[in-house]
């Protein structure tokens, strides 16, 4: 059952309305939806990427500098016979280098080299590979692995392989070979050893063939020396570029030590940390969003809370930003008359079509005392209300718009260059006195006049003072004064003055900002105004995308 306005301004129980399928098959709008989430929970969106930040800096702080050294080496490979034809001899020459170089890849990651490199340079008693300080990927990888546990022959090996890459540069006959290690010595020191086994194995049978062939003694002198440079350069790890002349490959730039290193890249991984977080928190606050069941469209202000739909406030900007709303764009002060002055600004059209319909669907009731309030503070009524009035005043009603607000009175605060000075007087002190004195209502513009809450507002709870004779004789001479009245109310979930005041007022229009405002909320609070004798004329979307 729902509370609704009946003809006679009094509040009538009613079944709840059958959702129009049409309207209910309209899909929300994921690029508002993402973007009123992201500013309803920025502080989790924050709170995730600050997360993620944390822990890439510990992952940057914990882990060890990695530095890695390249030695190049030109591949010459043997062409092929020359008696075929030009367009065939380049097929075949394509096919045969760039399988040559794939098996020059392969046998420079091949175990024998990795043996004679790692019997050179006693690997085995090397703490970096044989007892290596797993990092988090390694650590789960070593899980699922099946090979032997650390100081064993396969842990070298297997730490031997990851630190080593080979790969051919571009479509070029040049292969780069690259180790990683702790040490930026060491580095550079096993990529050139890798580059002399490998070039010690090119040697090897062309020197025992020569042997068995009986070349001549200086081919034999040549091969020899090019060996024994290859082994030399094995077990010493320096590589004199140009050595090898009897060898297919040839050594173009020999390894030196990096001078910084290359792991952990702390840019990439704070940037990668980063972007997850924003991921996560994004994912998480547009899932807290879609659960907690907003009030997005119109479809659920009728349906679902069974109100009137007044109008709604479009494109608000952010020029004016105050504690309980926000000004619509191309409002540049508070006291300016934007309903006139600028007539094809958004919240002009916005604010003619909610005061239009207000009066046709309330006009035959004569309701003169309009309470604005919303569900949550900082939902836009201050803004609407202000507005509303401006769109009375410009319709030829006389207007008074009055801050009922005590503990956040934004009008008072906002209009203060508009009232007289010295005035610290207003309702406080008219709701004491019983009727509205001429001090202290200000004239706005033509037509709106404005009574600011008062002084001592802080220490005022309307509705401790509501009942009261006085407050009732005020609102009685504001009537026969005043064509509307319209009341910026607290919010109603902070102070129970929205409600209370009902009894002097003629209708509610209830605020609600799209993306922000909880069905339930809402509901709850109509609920609560369906026991008072005040009808709600309806309700007011606020689409601010700020």
């Amino acid at each position: 059952m729902l509370h609704v306005p009946g003809p006679d301004g009094l509040i009538a129980t009613k079944a709840r309305p059958q959702p129009d399928p049409e309207i209910d098959r309209r899909d929300p709008e994921p690029a508002r939806d993402l973007v009123v989430a992201f500013r309803l929970h920025a502080r989790m969106i924050l709170g995730a990427v600050a997360a993620a930040l944390v822990v890439g800096i510990v992952i940057v702080a914990t882990s060890r500098p990695v530095y890695q050294a390249s030695a190049r080496v030109l591949f010459d490979p043997r062409r092929p016979d020359t008696s075929r034809q030009a367009s065939d001899r380049e097929l075949v020459q394509v096919s045969i280098d760039a399988a040559q170089l794939e098996s020059q890849i392969q046998l420079l990651k091949s175990e024998q080299v990795y043996r004679s490199v790692i019997a050179a340079h006693d690997l085995e008693r090397d703490p970096e590979f044989a007892r290596p300080s797993l990092s988090i990927p390694a650590w789960f990888k070593s899980l699922i692995s099946r090979g032997g546990g650390a100081g064993s022959y396969s842990t070298v090996v297997s730490q031997f392989d990851q630190r080593l890459d080979v790969r051919r540069l571009g479509q070029s006959y040049v292969l780069q070979v690259s180790f990683q290690s702790i040490d930026p010595e060491k580095a550079a020191r096993l990529a050139n050893a890798v580059t002399a086994a490998y070039i010690g194995r090119q040697l090897a049978p062309r020197i025992e063939a020569a042997r068995r062939t009986g070349q001549f003694e200086r081919t034999m002198r040549e091969l020899n020396a090019d060996g024994e440079a290859a082994a030399q350069a094995l077990k010493t790890g320096i590589i004199d570029v140009g050595s090898f002349p009897a060898a297919d490959a040839r050594v173009i730039t020999a390894a030196l030590p990096p001078t910084g290193p290359s792991a952990p890249r702390t840019s990439l991984i704070l940037g990668l940390a980063g972007a997850i977080g924003l991921f996560i928190g994004g994912v998480a606050a547009l899932t807290r969003f879609r659960l907690l069941n907003v009030i997005r469209e119109r479809s659920q202000i009728e349906h679902e809370l069974g109100l009137a739909y007044l109008g709604s406030i479009q494109e608000l900007g952010e020029d004016f930003t105050d504690m309980d709303g926000v000004m619509a764009e191309g409002a540049e002060s508070w006291g300016v008359n934007i309903i006139v002055d600028q007539p094809s600004a958004p919240v002009s059209t916005g604010i003619r079509e909610i005061r239009t319909t207000f009066e046709m669907t309330l006009r035959s009731s004569g309701r003169q005392c309009i309470g604005v309030t919303s569900t949550l503070p900082g939902e836009g009524k201050t803004v609407i209300a202000y507005h509303l009035a401006l769109a009375f005043a410009a319709a030829g009603r006389r207007t008074l718009l009055i801050d009922a607000n005590p503990q956040n009175p934004s009008l008072t605060r906002r209009l203060a260059a508009s009232m007289p000075d010295g005035q610290d007087s207003g309702l406080v002190q008219a709701m004491a006195s019983g009727a509205p004195e001429g001090s202290l209502v200000a004239t706005l513009i033509r037509g709106l006049s404005f009574l600011p809450v008062g002084r001592d507002h802080q220490w005022i709870h309307f509705s401790d003072v509501i009942d009261r004779p006085k407050g009732r004789e005020l609102f009685e001479a504001l009537r026969a004064k005043y064509d509307r009245i319209v009341v910026d109310l607290p919010a109603f979930s902070v102070l129970p003055d929205a409600f209370a005041m009902g009894s002097l007022l003629d209708s509610y229009i209830l605020v609600v900002e799209a993306g922000r405002t909880r069905q339930r909320d809402a509901a709850e609070m109509v609920t609560a105004l369906g026991s008072a004798t005040t009808a709600i004329a309806g309700a007011v979307l606020n689409e601010r995308m700020n």
